[in-house]
């Protein structure tokens, strides 16, 4: 995915910024004009204050409606955290076994697998908590209310009404003037096309709520602040998963979790046949962020990267306001080193140290075409003139497939310096 912006140190969140700066505005105009989108809103919220209020395009291309922050929009995945807010809230057990809602488990469950397991995506494997697997299992939640109906009726009383946020569950609920138009890009006719088909008319509990993104904005600051939760249930709303092995998921409760620059980040993207999400919060800075666009492409010009913040449309912009002034380019190597180390489940091993021949045939997995950064950032921080060697070839294979940067720079001044002897 090309990356939205490389470099930026203005502090979107700073003490001393009074509305939005205008380079978010242009990324996200510029966004909003590259990807095609029919339309696109975006607003954050910082301890309940309005700091962004951004809207392009139509929420309707052929009524020329133009697009605002109190336009519904189906969320799609964007559903999960809610749906877990609200279990919270409603004070369901989460260890409970999903066979005590049920008469017979789906095929493929096992009967050891608690709620707890499917709200954290780790119920899959020989045994639930093994790790994580963002399936589609989510929605087998709706066992614990007998019905999509009742669910939407627990998710409307026990969640929306309950803390005053406008947000639907039905289509039919939606004021039609409120509602955007689903579209998607027909290349054939260089346009975007109306998506009936993309309609949904009911909420489950892993899609399909309908909210705008002032509100949806607003449902972020209540779940920053626990809203209704005790400290153990605002605990376990921001906890990070440990899975079987010790090891930390990437997913929490119905969110990803990122621990970035001291901050703790809970986000979900939604993406479905012409809708696209994205929900980030930072308790600690009180921030809500909210965006949505009524096509795809948001989503799917960054569906490769959907367990990585960096790889959403917007996501570095957006992690490099939260963390201050640190250089975007070398903090989103840190990342997505982490993020590597993570599906190979290989961080304890390379905290205690392995031998380079492992950690060799670790890399050497990887198809050379896809080889970047983080890999050769990885194999520097080794200090092994192995591993500097192979370090150094994958930059080559590097340069000749992007254009030249600083982090790319440092790294082939690091391995130069140790001058290490073949």
């Amino acid at each position: 995915m090309k990356l939205i912006i490389k470099f930026l140190i203005i502090s979107l969140f700073s003490e001393y910024s009074k509305s939005c700066p205008v380079e978010f505005e242009q990324q996200i105009f510029d966004t909003y004009q590259s990807l095609n989108l029919p339309g696109i809103s975006v607003v954050v919220l910082k301890n309940n204050l309005l700091w962004c209020d951004v809207s392009h395009g139509y929420a309707n291309l052929e009524r020329k409606e133009l697009m605002t922050s109190d336009h519904v929009f189906w969320v799609a995945s964007v559903t999960k955290p809610m749906t877990a807010y609200m279990m919270l809230l409603s004070q369901v057990d989460l260890h409970k076994l999903l066979s005590s809602f049920v008469h017979q488990l789906p095929k493929g469950f096992r009967d050891d697998i608690t709620l707890y397991h499917l709200l954290t995506q780790t119920s899959e494997g020989e045994r639930p908590g093994q790790y994580f697997h963002y399936g589609n299992r989510f929605n087998e939640l709706v066992s614990v209310w007998g019905g999509v109906e009742p669910f939407g009726d627990a998710l409307q009383s026990k969640l929306f009404a309950a803390l005053g946020v406008e947000a639907y569950t039905r289509l039919k609920d939606v004021p039609e003037d409120k509602r955007v138009t689903p579209y998607t890009w027909d290349k054939g006719i260089g346009r975007n096309k109306e998506q009936p088909d993309a309609l949904w008319k009911q909420a489950y509990p892993a899609t399909n709520v309908m909210i705008s993104m002032m509100q949806l904005a607003h449902l972020g600051q209540h779940m920053n602040t626990c809203t209704g939760l005790d400290q153990e249930q605002c605990q376990r709303l921001h906890e990070s998963v440990v899975l079987n092995d010790g090891h930390s998921s990437p997913y929490g409760l119905g969110q990803f979790v990122d621990h970035i620059s001291d901050l703790d980040v809970y986000w979900q993207y939604g993406f479905g046949l012409a809708e696209s999400a994205l929900l980030v919060r930072v308790p600690e800075e009180g921030l809500s962020i909210a965006i949505a666009s009524n096509s795809q492409a948001l989503s799917d010009a960054s569906i490769s990267g959907s367990g990585n913040l960096f790889r959403r449309q917007l996501g570095p912009f957006i992690v490099n306001s939260l963390i201050k002034g640190v250089e975007v380019e070398r903090f989103k190597t840190e990342v997505r080193v982490n993020e590597y180390i993570r599906q190979q489940r290989m961080g304890d091993s390379l905290k205690q140290g392995v031998s380079e021949k492992e950690l060799l045939m670790f890399f050497l997995a990887f198809d050379h075409t896809t080889v970047d950064l983080p890999i050769i950032w990885l194999l520097t921080q080794q200090k092994s003139c192995l591993l500097d060697e192979l370090a150094n070839d994958f930059l080559v294979i590097w340069y000749k497939q992007n254009s030249v940067n600083p982090t790319a720079i440092e790294l082939s001044a690091e391995i130069s310096n140790r001058r290490c002897q073949k």
